[in-house]
């Protein structure tokens, strides 16, 4: 897996409807300490798979009974998608929304989940603490969200397709009422606000035919064209995913 670098301080806004502020950033093109030739997802699969061992036989039923649920969708999907209308419905998660910004451009990962933790529980560890534990490794958020809070047991998925990645964003969103996150790598200025080699963003609305996403971006209000809140189609935002938890 490509680790995540990332840009800049710390700011809050609350999420609306409407997009606010901009801001476009770049990742760095290296990763940490990392080499190439080492096997990302090799190591991040084996890594979250000793996180599944580790589960009780209760907890691992209802990671079964999640995974069941999310390949019913995925498959409703890909027997429908080209023949589904358009639809205005849009599913979001209840209540306001407070997207913070990263305070260190490495920290993309702990932003999200300090959002989603302040969504859920109305309290969160500091962003340096987040990573100090996720130390940028996207199969990393399972283990902390599901020891931090009740409302979503979230699971990892790499690679996911473009209907994997539909339903499993779904499922948050309108199942579990908390954001996805969703890893993407390789956008430009031209397809994306930004361009970057690998970062993390939130979903927290979906249309109802899975078309359109709206997305909550740590990256918000610090170079222009970027805003915090802003919507993209489904298949543009999977084209660039490499990761989702949900």
């Amino acid at each position: 897996m490509k680790t995540l670098k990332k840009i800049l301080a710390f700011i809050l806004v609350s999420a609306s409807l409407a997009s606010s502020s901009v801001i476009t950033a770049y990742a760095d093109e290296n990763h940490g300490n990392t080499t190439a030739s080492e096997n990302y997802a090799g190591i991040d699969e084996r890594e979250y798979q000793e996180y599944l061992d580790s589960l009780s036989d209760e907890q691992k039923q209802l990671v079964r009974e999640k995974e069941e649920r999310v390949k019913e969708i995925e498959q409703q999907i890909v027997e429908n998608q080209f023949i589904t209308p358009r639809s205005t419905t849009i599913y979001s998660i209840p209540g306001s929304f407070t997207m913070y910004q990263q305070e260190a451009d490495t920290y993309c990962i702990p932003a999200c989940i300090k959002s989603v933790l302040m969504y859920i529980n109305g309290s969160s560890p500091s962003q340096s603490d987040i990573d100090d534990y996720t130390d940028m490794k996207f199969p990393a958020i399972p283990r902390y969200m599901n020891a931090r809070q009740k409302q979503c047991n979230y699971l990892w998925k790499t690679n996911p397709t473009e209907a994997a990645l539909k339903a499993a964003i779904f499922t948050s969103i309108y199942n579990d009422k908390v954001p996805a996150f969703i890893g993407i790598s390789g956008t430009t200025d031209k397809n994306w606000y930004y361009k970057t080699s690998g970062h993390c963003i939130l979903a927290y609305q979906i249309y109802s035919d899975y078309s359109y996403i709206k997305i909550a971006d740590p990256l918000g209000d610090k170079v222009a064209g970027c805003p915090y809140f802003y919507l993209k189609n489904t298949s543009t935002v999977a084209r660039y995913t490499y990761d989702v938890c949900y």
